[in-house]
């Protein structure tokens, strides 16, 4: 962890991190102060990326009057959000269907769907919070949010970041892509050759007969095969 970063972390009272996730913290919060707007953070499956956005949540409400919006595109993954940031002292909210409430606290955590069907509106946003951002670029619900808030802050997280449009232009965003750095956390051989990850042996055809396999959106806005051909 480098010694800028220990400080602000010790002095905000943030939650611990392992040192690969400090670096994301500190790389992220670099490319904002650069000037980029929306910077989308990678690490992989198991590495820590709620913990990282935790983090990054608190240093803003430390130094910030504004509010944290953290935006996920499914049930599960805005209660699980929810439960890991009250679980480090936040007061939080939800919006999310029928279990919404506490929209006056300072972070509240949103289904995509929710704010999108009901067009919520969130003043004094300090900081938005993209779960599963790769699925951002086939998104129109989530391309109608950050046109809105074209000037607010976004970090994106997702451990596949590699879905084709993240980084399209749109003159709603000034020209700007839809997101305008990756940091790279750590890779799985990273973690793995550190402990943090379990090393696999995975067995699989070398190569599967996908013939007539067609890819498709799914309703989050994720590319994937379509079950009915596999």
């Amino acid at each position: 962890m480098n010694a800028p970063l220990h400080s602000a972390l010790a002095g905000a009272g943030i939650i611990s991190l392992r040192a690969y996730q400090s670096n994301v913290v500190d790389a992220t919060r670099a490319a904002l102060r650069a000037g980029k707007r929306r910077v989308l953070a990678y690490l992989p499956t198991g590495g820590g990326k709620t913990r990282v956005a935790t983090a990054i949540a608190q240093l803003t409400l430390a130094k910030s009057a504004g509010r944290v919006i953290v935006l996920a595109n499914r049930k599960q993954l805005v209660h699980q959000f929810a439960a890991a940031l009250r679980a480090a002292g936040l007061d939080v909210g939800i919006a999310q269907g029928e279990n919404t409430a506490g929209l006056h606290h300072r972070v509240v955590v949103c289904s995509i769907d929710t704010i999108h069907a009901r067009s919520y509106t969130f003043e004094d946003v300090a900081l938005f919070i993209i779960d599963e951002a790769h699925a951002v670029a086939g998104s129109e619900k989530y391309r109608t949010l950050l046109f809105r808030y074209n000037r607010v802050p976004v970090i994106g997280l997702s451990a596949t970041p590699f879905a084709r449009g993240l980084g399209k232009p749109y003159p709603e965003l000034a020209g700007r892509p839809l997101f305008e750095e990756l940091i790279v956390g750590a890779t799985v051989q990273q973690l793995v050759d550190d402990g943090f990850l379990t090393d696999l042996e995975i067995y699989c055809p070398s190569a599967p007969d996908m013939t007539g396999a067609k890819t498709s959106r799914t309703a989050e806005g994720e590319q994937d095969y379509r079950q009915a051909d596999i």
